[in-house]
This record gives structure tokens, C-alpha cells and sequence, in this order.
């Protein structure tokens, strides 16, 4: 495990409800799955749901080649456990969580 990956284990194994119980159940994880469907109608950098389909999910091509494929692993914790990396795209200024991407989805400028 790299350190990075390491010290993220370690602050989902701290983390507790009301400092008793802990958050996660790390020993018994469940998965989830979702469908991201390259679809050129959307902008770049976008999701569109699909209506008819629970987890299913459509995006442009750019954003699905961009995007890391285990961004999905936590929810949206990765603020509250202070891991959030906010960085500003050089190429199109637009503010990105660095943790989910490759690149940038937008403009396809690199970190």
C-alpha cells in the first residue's frame, strides 16, 4: 500500500460516530458499481444520470479517459478527512479535486 493510500486507511479506521462506534466497517466492505457510458453530447467534465437506470451514468469521452477508476471508494469523505486536494487547472483555471482525475476532464490539460 503507498503511503498515501496507507494514511487514507488509517483516518477511515479512525474515523467514529460520536466517538464510540466506529464509522466504516472495514472488515466487511461492500462494493458498489456504477456505469459511465462515453456519450459526446455531454460537456466535458459533466455526468448526466440516465433516468431509467439506477447507476448508470453517461459522460463525455474525455471525462471517462480522465477520471481515476477508483474515485467512488469512499463517498465524498475525502473532505472531511482532510485529503481533498482542490487544485486550479493551468490550463482552464476551473477548480478540480486532483484526487479523481488523471487530467484535467475539461481541457484535457495535465497536472
Amino acid at each position: 500500500m503507498s503511503k498515501d493510500k496507507d494514511k487514507f486507511f488509517n483516518k477511515l479506521k479512525a474515523e467514529t460516530w460520536e466517538n464510540q462506534k466506529p464509522y466504516y466497517d472495514l472488515s466487511n466492505p461492500q462494493e458498489e458499481r456504477i456505469q459511465i457510458i462515453p456519450d459526446k453530447s455531454v460537456s466535458p467534465g459533466m455526468f448526466r444520470p440516465d433516468k431509467e437506470m439506477p447507476g448508470k451514468f453517461f459522460a463525455h469521452p474525455t471525462t471517462v479517459k480522465a477520471m481515476k477508476k477508483d474515485i467512488f471508494l469512499t463517498g465524498d469523505y475525502f473532505e472531511v478527512l482532510g485529503i481533498a486536494t482542490v487544485i486550479t487547472c493551468s490550463g482552464c483555471k476551473r477548480e478540480i479535486e486532483k484526487e479523481f482525475w488523471h487530467f484535467c476532464p475539461f481541457c484535457e490539460t495535465k497536472f
